[in-house]
């Protein structure tokens, strides 16, 4: 990592408000990626020399750490960013959780995931299942034939990440005219009406490469 300072367009700043301003947004930027531990351990222990010690980790860091190293951290900042939206949208079951509810083994849950009649968001190797997709102690059909109906290999666990995500957003399923109707969409689900709209949708974003 380099310092502020060093990515500072002089030539673009014509004032002192400028320059602060863009500082403390550089410094802002830097301060997210330190460790809370470590932080409040600069502040505690030496108050007075905040910039210094920062400056000196900024340095460490840079010896320390390759650009492979780097870019891998970043990677695993997203990951951890998109399961953290995951768990605030869904209460997720793990696997043993899962095949308890279900009655069966673990190998025969991840045989229903592998043939696309269960979905799980996969995130560091661990699977964790939207507990939308049962009822009664069973796997909702309608999560199958949305599977099938879509097109996605159920072994492509970034493909069904992104489904998962994508039935987390909300649409208005109501007609012209009448009040607003706003959930997610897995809650639409059910809904002939509402499950063709939402292949529809789908096969619209991935069309728009989004």
């Amino acid at each position: 990592m380099q310092s502020p300072q060093a990515h500072l367009p002089h030539s673009a700043i014509h004032s002192r408000a400028e320059a602060t301003s863009l500082l403390i947004e550089r410094m802002n930027s830097f301060l997210a990626e330190v460790p809370d531990d470590l932080l409040l351990k600069v502040v505690n222990d030496r108050p007075g020399q905040i910039h210094e010690l920062l400056a000196d980790l900024r340095a460490r860091d840079d010896k320390v750490l390759s650009i492979q190293a780097r870019n891998q951290l970043a990677s695993a900042k997203l990951r951890s960013k998109s399961f953290s939206k995951i768990e605030s949208k869904y209460a997720l079951l793990d696997a043993n959780t899962a095949s308890q509810l279900l009655g069966i083994t673990r190998q025969a849950l991840s045989k229903k995931g592998k043939v696309g009649q269960v979905i799980a968001y996969t995130n560091n190797g661990r699977k964790y299942f939207p507990d939308f997709q049962f009822a009664e102690n069973a796997v909702s059909p309608v999560v199958g034939q949305l599977v099938k109906a879509l097109e996605i290999d159920p072994r492509d666990e970034q493909a069904i990440n992104l489904l998962i995500a994508f039935l987390a957003q909300l649409m208005d399923f109501s007609n012209v005219g009448e009040l607003p109707n706003v959930a997610a969409r897995y809650q639409f689900l059910a809904d002939e009406g509402a499950f063709n709209i939402i292949v529809r949708d789908y096969q619209n974003r991935l069309e728009m490469g989004m």
